[in-house]
């Protein structure tokens, strides 16, 4: 998990988002309004006029290039670093996959997370 400490109460606003929208209230067997708050963090605590948010890691580049302009150098780096790449990465390709499949596995495994999409063929010669 990672936290994000600060005294912004308005900080708040990038972390959370308020959807309203009609659908069916089984209880009240009609249609109505509904208005649903999604959070990206886990838990808030507040102390001493600072607020903790506790957020997963997959969020970690959102937060980076959300909060560019209020981190240091050192802390960008350190996230970079210590969430987003991956500690060791293989450096030679694969035998048996074309050029074009081992750049993008190569690329793929700089990184602690992430997903590939390819479309059906993707690995067939014409």
């Amino acid at each position: 998990m990672l936290e994000l400490q600060t005294d912004e109460d308005q900080v708040r606003f990038l972390l959370e988002k308020v959807d309203s929208k009609t659908e069916f209230i089984p209880w009240q067997r009609k249609f109505g309004t509904v208005t649903r708050t999604y959070k990206i963090y886990e838990k808030r605590k507040k102390d001493k006029g600072l607020t903790t948010y506790y957020i997963r890691r997959g969020w970690t580049a959102y937060l980076i290039n959300t909060f560019i302009q209020r981190i240091s150098r050192d802390e960008y780096n350190d996230l970079l670093h210590d969430v987003i790449y991956s500690d060791s990465c293989r450096q030679f390709g694969f035998p048996g996959l074309r050029d074009y499949q081992n750049e993008d596995v190569l690329h793929l495994l700089k990184y602690k997370y992430g997903l590939h999409n390819c479309y059906t063929g993707y690995g067939l010669a014409y």
